[in-house]
């Protein structure tokens, strides 16, 4: 019953957690065997203290016995369990125990112990080791950590003649016959919990939930298991479990699982604001004990929404630095600029550039985040860049963007020809919605128009101009879904002239609609319209004479360039009504034009 329950133990100690939730291999009755021998041999060895610093032929008369040296900060320790006589030397069957630093379940430091053998190692009479062995691992050995499971990948048993092959993907520890041990090759996977990191695939960046993101390294270490710092790459794309939406591309990253050291590469400023602090030991101040995963540089794959140009379906990747991954989780401040250009970045169809794009990460947890960019208004002329609102805003933890416009004066509004004076209240919002942007100004100020009725500019005969200062409006909304642009209000206080004349507006306001465009045209087709009204008088005559009426200033919106176009400013009928002592009169008169601007009136 003895070796059944030593197998159960040594099952439970060394693997730790079951096969499968970790990827290592399941042992094979000969690894279970063989792990038992060794712990066996070495609980027999501890128990009656029979560890040598050398090792003589006499020695083996007694077995087992033992080897024990300190090397750096670890301590390895050699059994030999059995020996076969031969005339000129003994071969000898070798085990080898390595001490692994690991987290306790108390949250302290710990130790798992590693087991190598070899068979059929050369030991001669005059009682030195015959030359160079290596000790295989016994079997894959997990060692769990909260966040992630490294597993370290072993052979099927002992190695033959002291050998293993250079080629194979496995750990073993080396050995001479005048230093003892020499060093050690570590090959393993890191297995991050999904609980952590979540796969995306390679091509499209989504979410790939059907595996576990793995990280995989071999490097050679002469400083024990304490110590061992090296290169590692990963098999695919992540995201931090719960913003998905962010990818990171890796390769080349450090492996650090050394108490003494960083990376070279690892500097203090790497850490986030307060990290240090809060998770080193007293007195490291530098952290020189932090055990993780770092990455100097990354590719920062950013959300779907950010998009280019004639570009469906393909993310935007952009480099950034310093990223952190130990056993809380994923950490860093992950900052790009002018990742994308005003020409060829959209928001729905709107002309949007990003400037500026920040997050912070702690923990797993995001922090804080900041975006600047610029965006064109679908209400201004798109091809003048100049007229692209300058935003900043920040990251919400849902996901959406809230964002603020500084005070802006000279904002051409191209659908009415007018100037446009915002408020600091402005402001703008990216809704994400199905992986794409659904953006929405709400824009508050002043307008000033100065115009011809047919929107052309003619600055030398300014009795063709249409003028209008002091027009106000709140909350004009325009966004890129239906209702694609309304208002709270839209009021008037200011001097206006229309072709000379003084007009005085009684009221002033914004109506909104769906039809063909105005008299003039042949275009019967129905769209979306926008249409400013001013409801005024305007003076004939000295003011002895004045004709009420409505000056509309209309615009439409172009499905074609997905932009509001100005389509001409028209004027009612005049109804005249004036008596004085000379004379009475009484009617209505009617302006049209031609579709080349000559102008023409009738009346009766």
């Amino acid at each position: 019953m003895r070796k059944p329950l030593l197998l159960l133990l040594l099952w439970l100690v060394n693997v730790g957690v079951r096969a499968e939730e970790h990827h290592a291999r399941p042992l094979s009755p000969q690894l279970v065997d063989a792990r038992a021998q060794a712990s066996q041999l070495f609980a027999e060895l501890d128990a009656q203290d029979q560890y040598r610093q050398s090792l003589t032929y006499d020695d083996l008369m007694v077995l087992p016995v033992g080897l024990k040296r300190n090397i750096g900060n670890s301590t390895v320790e050699l059994a030999i369990s059995k020996a076969i006589f031969k005339a000129d030397r003994a071969e000898l069957t070798v085990y080898i125990r390595l001490r692994m630093p690991a987290p306790s379940s108390n949250g302290g430091a710990a130790e798992r112990t590693l087991f190598f053998g070899a068979d059929q190692i050369g030991l001669t009479r005059n009682g030195g080791l015959s030359g160079q062995f290596r000790a295989l691992l016994l079997g894959d050995f997990a060692l769990p950590f909260e966040q992630l499971t490294v597993v370290f990948k072993g052979g099927n048993g002992l190695a033959p003649n002291g050998q293993v092959s250079d080629d194979l993907a496995q750990t073993y520890a080396v050995f001479n016959c005048q230093t003892g041990f020499e060093r050690a090759k570590l090959s393993a996977d890191v297995l991050f919990s999904q609980k952590m990191l979540v796969p995306l695939n390679p091509l499209t960046f989504s979410v790939d939930a059907n595996r576990p993101v793995v990280g995989s390294f071999s490097i050679e270490t002469s400083a024990g298991l304490h110590d061992i710092i090296g290169t590692m790459n990963f098999n695919s794309p992540f995201a931090i479990k719960g913003f998905e939406k962010l990818g990171f591309i890796v390769q080349n990253v450090v492996f650090d699982f050394s108490d003494l050291t960083n990376a070279p590469t690892l500097s203090p400023a790497a850490f986030p604001v307060g990290y240090v602090a809060r998770n080193a030991p007293p007195g490291d101040v530098a952290y020189k004990t932090w055990r993780g995963i770092y990455a100097q540089n990354v590719a920062l794959v950013l959300p779907a929404e950010f998009k280019r140009k004639g570009t469906t379906g393909r993310k935007i990747a952009v480099g950034a630095s310093n990223l952190l991954i130990d056993q809380n989780g994923v950490s860093g401040r992950f900052q790009v600029t002018n990742a994308i250009a005003l020409d060829s970045g959209r928001a729905d169809n709107w002309r949007m550039s990003l400037t500026q794009f920040a997050v912070d990460i702690q923990e797993n947890q995001l922090v804080g985040g900041q975006l600047a960019g610029r965006l064109q208004l679908p209400i201004t002329n798109p091809n003048d860049s100049s007229q692209a609102l300058a935003f900043a805003g920040r990251i919400e933890r849902g996901g959406n963007y809230q964002l603020a416009v500084a005070a802006v004066s000279n904002l051409q509004f191209d659908l009415w020809k007018a100037k446009a004076n915002l408020l600091a209240g402005s402001y703008v919002e990216l809704k994400v919605v199905n992986g794409a942007f659904l953006p929405k100004a709400v824009l508050s100020g002043s307008l000033g128009i100065s115009t011809t009725p047919s929107g052309t500019a003619d600055t030398l005969n300014s009795k063709n101009l249409v003028r209008f200062a002091g027009v106000s409006f709140q909350n004009l909304t325009i966004q890129s879904v239906s209702p694609r642009l309304s208002a709270d209000y839209f009021g008037y206080q200011g001097n206006c002239r229309y072709l000379g004349l003084p007009l005085v507006v009684e009221r002033a306001g914004v109506s909104f609609g769906r039809g063909p465009l105005g008299r003039g045209s042949s275009d019967t087709t129905a769209y979306d319209k926008a249409t400013l009204y001013f409801a005024a008088s305007i003076n004939l005559m000295r003011e002895a004479v004045s004709a009420k009426t409505a000056v509309r200033i209309a615009s439409y919106f172009d499905p074609q360039t997905e932009t509001w176009r100005f389509e001409r400013i028209f004027v009612d009928e005049l109804g005249i009504s004036a008596q004085t002592a000379n004379f009475t009169i009484a009617g209505r008169v009617s302006q049209f034009s031609n579709r080349d601007g000559n102008k023409n009136s009738c009346g009766t």
